[in-house]
């Protein structure tokens, strides 16, 4: 995995880390406890038991409105004793409901399903609307009408271990008001695990207080990296030797001191200290810090200068696997230019995230070299398709979310048929910044094998003609009832 660090001139950092299971240092992928789905017409179910809090992002993309979902959950009982009194308490009961809204909330990790009851029981009737939410290493059973080739993709891809991130990063701005965010950047979306801010008074001739408030700072983010960073094993990466090395790794030994404010989101699955000697691997392949100005070097030297001072060796034996580079400014979205470098994109290569984003700058590039082999747009990507000249094809994943069948089945079909004739389809989570961009332009993008520039006219005629049409059912209507007014008028004279 990979960590950036951004630094402006205000105290910013986020900590992004594309890592797999960070919080207990194993990497797990979501099991398939069983599974029945029909070769005819794709119904079936499958039995599932979230592992992570990735798991819980792949278990939101395939939990659609009109699923049946059952599991164990909670629910509030109010019970009249023999007296009169009333008394209420929490049992747990087994609930198959019809899903009617899905909620994900990415910081926590947490799946809320609302719906009716399908099956009744002794404390909820057929009908009645109950909210559960999915938990980890608790088994679920997702009934479907159909498992399409893309929820059978993604089933795929939650359930095997080989998929997993790599990348972590460390986003920082300083200034009066230092603020800091770390993050663990998965596969598919990056979620913030802290929330750093701090006061950081101006520089005074004879005063020692701006100097103990950015040391301050600066262990607060040291700490966050040793909490939620974990670098893979030395023999299993090899870094460039060219790689700046500056860096930051995964364990400490000392307590951030008071007076800062520090935020720190703690998850269903807990997280460790970063003073507990955890022997665990990682997979963390390096860990980029990036910044306006000079904010990097410096936290970098005393980032060194602690692992001298206090023997923190696992961050001093990865030094090779840390990437220094610069950024406009501390923003969560300022990883997006740091990832487009080509510097960055040669030595983070081995990551998931450095391919997507190679992929959406190589579209965006050929936009505006070669415009006749790049289009957006569901109709101009449909045409392309139509005439086997798609070389790749991107897409959000937000578009097979559409709560209208129809429309997602018009991507899906757009998916199968770019692939039959054997185009590369790349689809995009919504949760990372590449995917954020691409959302920007429709969120669905092809580039071509050929230069194909008659498409936009063709796509134009064709909106052209269905406005057209439009207008001419209006104008009958129009006519037609007009029509019907002179009759009614003269029946009636």
């Amino acid at each position: 995995m990979c960590v950036c660090v951004c630094v402006a001139a205000s105290v910013y950092v986020y900590v992004c880390v594309h890592v797999w299971n960070i919080d207990n240092g194993k990497a797990t992928d979501m099991k398939i406890v069983s599974q029945v789905i029909s070769n005819k017409d794709g119904e079936g179910y499958v039995c599932l038991r979230a592992e992570e809090g990735e798991d819980m992002w792949h278990a939101y993309n395939l939990i659609m409105v009109g699923d049946l979902i059952k599991t164990v959950t909670m629910r509030k009982v109010i019970q009249e004793g023999n007296t009169g009194s009333i008394s209420s308490k929490k049992v747990k009961i087994n609930l198959k409901i019809d899903v009617k809204k899905v909620d994900f909330d990415p910081q926590e990790c947490t799946i809320r399903i609302s719906g009716q009851n399908k099956e009744e029981n002794k404390y909820v009737k057929i009908g009645q609307y109950h909210t559960l939410e999915l938990a980890l290493h608790r088994n679920f059973t997702l009934h479907k009408l159909c498992w399409d080739t893309v929820f059978l993709e993604r089933l795929t891809e939650a359930t095997d271990i080989k998929q997993q991130a790599d990348l972590a990063a460390v986003i920082m701005q300083q200034g009066q008001q230092a603020m800091a965010r770390v993050c663990l950047v998965t596969g598919h979306m990056t979620v913030v695990r802290a929330k750093i801010e701090q006061s950081i008074p101006r520089k005074r001739s004879g005063r020692s207080g701006h100097g103990k408030a950015v040391g301050r700072f600066y262990e607060n983010i040291l700490q966050s990296i040793l909490r939620h960073v974990q670098f893979a094993p030395h023999d299993h990466h090899q870094n460039n030797n060219n790689t700046p090395q500056k860096g930051n790794s995964s364990r400490g030994q000392k307590k951030p001191k008071s007076g800062s404010k520090m935020s720190m989101k703690s998850h269903s699955s807990g997280g460790y200290d970063g003073d507990q000697k955890k022997k665990s691997s990682g997979k963390v392949k390096c860990l980029v810090i990036a910044s306006p100005g000079y904010t990097r070097n410096e936290f970098y030297n005393w980032l060194l200068a602690q692992c001298s001072k206090r023997d923190l060796k696992e961050i001093s034996e990865h030094k090779s696997q840390i990437i220094l580079a610069h950024s406009s400014s501390g923003h969560k979205h300022a990883l997006n230019e740091v990832f487009m470098d080509e510097a960055i994109q040669q030595k983070i290569s081995e990551t998931k995230a450095a391919s997507e984003v190679k992929m959406l700058k190589k579209f965006f590039h050929t936009l505006s070299e070669d415009p006749g082999r790049a289009y957006y747009s569901y109709p101009h990507c449909l045409r392309a398709c139509e005439l086997g000249a798609i070389e790749v094809l991107l897409v959000s994943d937000s578009l097979f979310r559409s709560c209208k069948l129809e429309e997602r089945k018009r991507y899906v079909a757009l998916v199968e048929n770019t692939r039959d004739a054997g185009g590369i389809v790349k689809i995009f989570s919504a949760q990372h910044l590449s995917g954020q961009q691409l959302e920007q332009v429709s969120g669905v993008a092809a580039i071509l094998r050929y230069p194909v520039p008659e498409i936009e006219d063709e796509v134009d005629m064709s909106s052209s003609s269905d406005d057209s049409s439009s207008d001419d059912e209006y104008s009958n209507n129009n006519n037609n009832n007009g029509g019907d007014d002179m009759m009614m008028m003269m029946g009636g004279v």
